[in-house]
């Protein structure tokens, strides 16, 4: 009985079919994609790109309402981005004063959250070169992070409300019945937003109007309109 070859033969070949169906089924691998490393500073190249002017203008208008200044963008002179968690714009602005005041040369620092409600922070508004008699933060505390910064004017309406809604917060919070009387200092501290820390005086309706030394502290993110009272202590009774 003679023995058909083909099977034998089929049955050799099969691992050279098998190699080629799969090497023709996997397509090529893609070129990996670069991904962003956080961190770095990198320069924007296109300054005139609309959205980096709408984030210099943002900044011009927010240190413009924390100092009750009356600042313009003249030129936005150079700008860096930096990846954290958002984007960090670093810009040298020049500004213009409508107060009647010479140009000046400023540095500030935005921090950008698109996806958060189209979400920016002013970080840092320096001046570099002053030509106005305006100093960096200007008695506002938009300098550095961290340091705590003495407020000069604190017969600004902003402070005067902030302190009111420092006693208000406090009343609810501890069921007391203190009424402001007067705000006596004023430090702030720039952090994610900004910090006041108020020595004022409050009558207490509870003890026949006494006048007491009260600190708070409060925190504001003046561009979510939030507040929150984050201590309020008797100046007599703290350690």
């Amino acid at each position: 009985m003679r023995m058909s070859l083909l099977p034998l033969l089929l049955l050799l070949l099969s691992p050279f079919f098998s190699a080629t169906i799969h090497a023709k089924a996997d397509p090529p691998s893609a070129a990996p994609r670069k991904a962003k490393i956080a961190g770095g500073w990198a320069t924007v190249q296109d300054i005139k790109d609309p959205h980096i002017l709408e984030i210099a203008k943002f900044a011009v208008s927010e240190y413009n309402q924390r100092n009750k200044t009356n600042l313009t963008l003249s030129q936005l002179v150079a700008a860096q981005k930096q990846v954290v968690d958002g984007t960090k714009y670093r810009l040298k602005l020049q500004v213009k004063d409508n107060s009647g005041g010479s140009p000046a040369t400023c540095a500030a620092v935005v921090l950008e959250k698109p996806w958060q409600n189209d979400y920016k922070e002013l970080v840092s508004f320096a001046v570099q070169e002053n030509g106005y008699g305006l100093r960096s933060g200007n008695g506002a505390g938009v300098g550095s992070d961290g340091g705590w910064k003495p407020l000069e004017n604190m017969n600004d309406s902003q402070v005067h409300e902030i302190a009111e809604f420092a006693v208000s917060q406090h009343n609810k919070e501890a069921n007391t019945k203190l009424t402001l009387s007067e705000v006596i200092k004023v430090e702030t501290q720039v952090v994610q937003g900004l910090n006041y820390k108020i020595l004022l005086t409050a009558k207490d309706a509870a003890s026949g109007d006494q006048s007491r030394n009260y600190e708070a502290v409060v925190w504001q993110r003046a561009s979510q309109n939030v507040k929150q009272l984050t201590s309020f202590k008797n100046m007599l009774t703290s350690s």
